[in-house]
């Protein structure tokens, strides 16, 4: 039979704790029986480590003054101070020092003459016979004690010496003794050290009788001539009984017994049964367990914790690979999304370049094509903005713009520059919702983020609605100083199940859309996005077959009122004639040939710089330049430091930042440089001479 299977961890730790129990009464009588039979051992024992404790504490006692003298002798104004008689030095330097340590002081010179005493009732000079001067010589520190009338007194000497002969090597220059009194209170301190009773005898006789239950040790204290002169006592109290005798073991075996009853109840209790609940749950996973284990408080409780903890971590884990999973499939998705929306205009671009390109088409043909490339570049552009953008939202780049804003006017903007961009095909009606409470002056907001978002949710029910109608307005709510705005359709509508999804970057809620309302559906999460950072927030509802409704709330403030200035209105004329001079400092030969192209238009005269260098020194070499379109990446010297360099040569010389970053903040970053003006890449024809009217 295998005992190991049969005797469980209970019974283990029981045999074990009544081995412990035999084995402590054992080892009872075994020391009961050797401390009988070594009692004279023990108690010469601890004599001898009672001897050598209070010895120990005495001498360490006596050196701390030691250390003290020495310390003080060492020193050039003392020496001086003996030598020309200066009892002010002692009065300001040492009497506070030594009375603080409970000693007097005395100061000899070389002719053994007393210089200063203190100014107490004790005088040094009873204290130090002749012969003692010439021990300092030899021994450089002496020691003794002195009985008189007035108690025992414990003397330290030693020669006074240079600061620079802190090891005593040359003659002394003079003599310095200190002495300290034993009185009671120094008796009490030292049987405090020595935890003992002590006491201070001058006479043998008085010596009182040792009891069987103290030790006992003395101290001599000897003269000058090293005659004991007192002793000091030190008696502690040790009881030699160390037997401890049948009834004592028989006790002590009763309340072993009694104790490993109750301590077996109490395993039980508080240790075995909260054991079994955990293996309960370890085993079969049983939930019930946890709430079981919180009765009994303590650790148990804590693993009970542990357990919920572990449970939740489980649930999570399995809802985080599910979510990754999800995610991993979206990404796949919006990737392959992404090369086709990619591919799409760059297919409408390359093929009718190609058909461009052949000698057999009509104007009319060749200015459809045109039309398409030109269309499918934007849309591109567009693509890749949105991408961008994206990556900024993400990176926290973007900060919202606050400024004055009139939202009227903002609105008709937004309705102008929408309605001419709705296909011919859309039979739809853009218009603005009347509001119920009109603005009467402006608020402050970030405007380009707002139009943005507008933007967004406008193009978006453009692009879901065949026919029928497009609104959108806002009201303002005085009392939460929010605005709300709405944007309305009559499309298709989106389903219910897919509302939660809408605002999803890797999602598209209708995946077999076809190509009329296909995209890669950032717009909607940039939109979130941007609401959020303005502190707002957006919701839809939509019905099938009924169309959408996108409601956001932003909070606002009213800007402070301006008072109206009126400013005289003149006609402005371009003075551009077309026979200015530009420079384009372009490192890229398409970009170059493309933005000359565009100026030729006009007759300009045009010279090109690769890097930034060419372009400071052609600065420097033609005064006639009338205007510079830089890039701001170029190999040698970028665009901005050469901007830098030519508007130190000339202040006055209109100069153009042209650029492939095309958001706000780049904008915004280039403007505070000191640049003239801003263009983008791709370039537009348009507003490169709007540009020019303005500049030349």
């Amino acid at each position: 039979m295998n005992l190991k299977k049969i005797v469980n961890t209970y019974w283990r730790f029981l045999i074990l704790l009544g081995m412990t129990i035999l084995f402590a009464l054992l080892f009872s009588y075994v020391l009961d029986f050797y401390l009988n039979d070594n009692v004279d051992k023990v108690y010469e024992t601890t004599l001898n480590n009672f001897q050598k404790e209070t010895e120990t504490i005495f001498q360490q006692n006596s050196k701390n003054l030691t250390d003290l003298i020495s310390i003080i002798s060492n020193s050039d104004e003392l020496v001086d101070a003996v030598n020309t008689e200066d009892t002010k030095y002692f009065d300001s330097r040492m009497t506070k020092l030594l009375e603080y340590n409970r000693v007097f002081v005395g100061g000899y010179n070389l002719d053994k003459k007393l210089i200063f005493y203190g100014k107490k009732r004790i005088r040094i000079i009873d204290f130090v016979p002749e012969k003692k001067f010439s021990e300092l010589y030899i021994n450089k520190h002496i020691r003794y004690y002195v009985k008189n009338d007035d108690g025992i007194f414990e003397v330290f000497g030693t020669i006074l010496n240079a600061s620079n002969d802190p090891t005593k090597e040359k003659a002394p220059l003079g003599y310095l003794f200190l002495v300290r009194i034993l009185d009671q209170g120094y008796v009490d301190y030292i049987g405090n050290l020595t935890h003992s009773k002590t006491q201070l005898l001058t006479d043998d006789t008085n010596v009182p009788e040792i009891s069987s239950k103290l030790i006992r040790t003395e101290i001599n204290l000897k003269d000058s001539n090293s005659k004991v002169i007192a002793k000091l006592i030190f008696d502690r109290d040790f009881d030699l009984n160390f037997s401890l005798g049948i009834k004592n073991i028989l006790i002590v075996l009763l309340l072993s017994i009694i104790s490993v009853v109750f301590l077996g109840y109490l395993l039980n209790k508080w240790f075995f049964d909260p054991l079994k609940i955990v293996t309960s749950f370890l085993e079969i996973g049983d939930k019930n367990a946890i709430n079981k284990l919180k009765k009994y408080g303590g650790e148990f409780r804590y693993i009970s914790k542990l357990f919920q903890i572990n449970i939740r971590q489980k649930e999570q884990l399995i809802l985080s690979r599910n979510i990754a999973e999800e995610n991993g499939e979206l990404k796949s998705a919006f990737l392959a999304n992404l090369s086709h929306e990619i591919r799409t205009p760059m297919n409408a671009i390359v093929g009718f370049s190609d058909l461009i390109r052949g000698q057999n088409i009509s104007d009319a043909e060749r200015d459809e094509y045109l039309t398409i490339i030109n269309k499918s570049g934007h849309d591109l552009v567009s693509i890749i903005e949105d991408l961008i953008e994206m990556s900024k939202i993400d990176a926290n780049q973007v900060a919202p713009k606050i400024c004055e804003v009139d939202l009227d006017k903002c609105f008709k903007e937004l309705q102008e520059s929408i309605a001419i961009t709705i296909p011919r095909n859309k039979k739809i009606e853009l218009h603005i919702i009347p509001s119920k409470n009109h603005l009467t002056q402006l608020i402050l907001t970030d405007e380009i983020k707002l139009k943005q978002v507008m933007l967004n949710l406008i193009g978006n029910a453009i692009k879901f609605t065949d026919f029928g109608s497009v609104s959108f307005g806002y009201e303002i709510d005085e009392l939460e100083k929010n605005i709300k705005l709405t944007v309305k359709d009559s499309g298709k509508g989106i389903p219910k199940d897919d509302l939660q999804y809408i605002f999803d970057r890797f999602r598209t809620v209708d995946s077999n859309s076809t190509s009329k309302s296909s995209g890669l559906g950032l717009g909607l999460a940039i939109s979130k996005a941007y609401v959020k950072l303005l502190g707002g927030s957006v919701i839809v509802d939509s019905v099938v077959g009924l169309g959408t409704v996108f409601m956001v709330t932003l909070p606002f403030e009213y800007a402070a009122p301006r008072s109206i200035v009126l400013l005289e209105i003149k006609n402005t004329v371009s003075v551009s004639v077309g026979n200015e001079i530009i420079l384009i400092a372009e490192d890229n030969d398409v970009n170059f040939i493309l933005l000359k192209k565009i100026l030729t238009a006009r007759n300009y005269t045009i010279l090109r710089a690769k890097n930034g260098q060419e372009a400071v020194d052609m600065c420097k070499e033609n005064q006639k330049i009338n205007l510079v379109f830089m890039d701001i990446e170029m190999p040698v010297m970028d665009g901005i430091k050469a901007f830098e360099n030519i508007k130190n040569l000339k202040p006055n010389l209109s100069i153009v930042a042209q650029t492939a970053h095309a958001s706000i903040e780049d904008e915004e970053r280039i403007l505070s440089l000191g640049f003239d003006s801003y263009i983008t890449k791709p370039l537009k024809k348009e507003k490169i001479f709007e540009l020019l009217d303005a500049l030349l």
